[in-house]
């Protein structure tokens, strides 16, 4: 391979074209509540709470995409909806990946805020497991044994919403995130982006007993979400697609209001 590409239909990925990203995995989803203060604090302008302050911490087992990647993939989401369009979705808060092919156009303060770490996952039977770690701290494991019965009897219900399927594109829920490119600051406004989220099982869902595990990290606060209740969790096996929504649906968030709010892939030096 050279600097200079001649195959230039295999050097060009579909998320570079606004074309779906096609993903087959094993996914893992564990709810749990939190407290609306800890959610508030978080949520970015041009978004705001939506219903009980919930929040879903996910693995996704990867195991092949149509950019040729096969990798993990631990999540943190909220339920929210979009203030000035009334579109009701989940905002992605973190996400750490166990490759840097994954997170192409997501390692800036721009994108689903992924960053490259530890992630471990066990599938067997009914009992999923997964954790992920960085700088030698595990910050969050968590699992679904689907041997025994949800935690809370609302946890179909409370699941089921927090999940919503659009009104409008049937079978999609909407992920969002932030697009406001480095260096851009003084020529473009922050856009807030929905992206359309598909998840089709090619197996029975498995739902069951969540549990969830989350320490302190300097550099990954997930704990800042403490959990104060678990509600359950499921395990899919399916097709995921993952498609830019139509332009109509952007909206421009100030730039001074997003600045606290914006990330980076990397981290903060250690403080001497």
């Amino acid at each position: 391979m050279g600097f200079v590409k001649n195959d230039l239909k295999s050097q060009t990925w579909p998320a570079f074209q606004n074309k779906e990203s096609l993903f087959e995995a094993d996914v893992l989803s564990v709810l749990y509540e939190t407290s609306k203060e800890a959610l508030d604090a978080i949520i970015p302008p041009g978004l705001k709470l939506r219903g009980r302050p919930l929040v879903e911490i996910g693995l996704n087992d990867f195991k092949h995409t149509n950019f040729d990647v096969a990798y993990k993939e631990a999540a943190l989401a909220i339920g929210v909806v979009d203030e000035k369009l009334g579109i009701e979705g989940k905002l992605v808060v973190a996400m750490t990946l166990n490759t840097d092919q994954g997170s192409f156009l997501g390692r800036e303060a721009n994108g689903y805020p992924k960053k490259v770490g530890h992630v471990g996952s066990a599938y067997d039977g009914d009992v999923f497991t997964a954790y992920c770690a960085r700088h030698g701290v595990c910050y969050a494991s968590y699992s679904c044994d689907a041997t025994q019965e949800p935690n809370d009897p609302e946890y179909e219900s409370l699941n089921s919403e927090l999940n919503k399927m659009l009104p409008f594109k049937p079978d999609h829920l909407a992920a969002f995130n932030y697009i406001w490119p480095v260096g851009l600051r003084t020529r473009i406004k922050p856009l807030l982006q929905p992206m359309w989220l598909k998840m089709e099982p090619t197996k029975a869902v498995k739902t069951g007993r969540g549990d969830v595990h989350l320490n302190w990290s300097r550099h990954d606060p997930w704990a800042s979400l403490p959990v104060i209740k678990v509600l359950g969790a499921n395990i899919i096996t399916g097709n995921i697609s993952l498609i830019s929504a139509e332009d109509k649906y952007y909206t421009e968030i100030d730039s001074n209001a997003y600045l606290p709010y914006s990330f980076f892939g990397w981290d903060e030096p250690h403080a001497k």
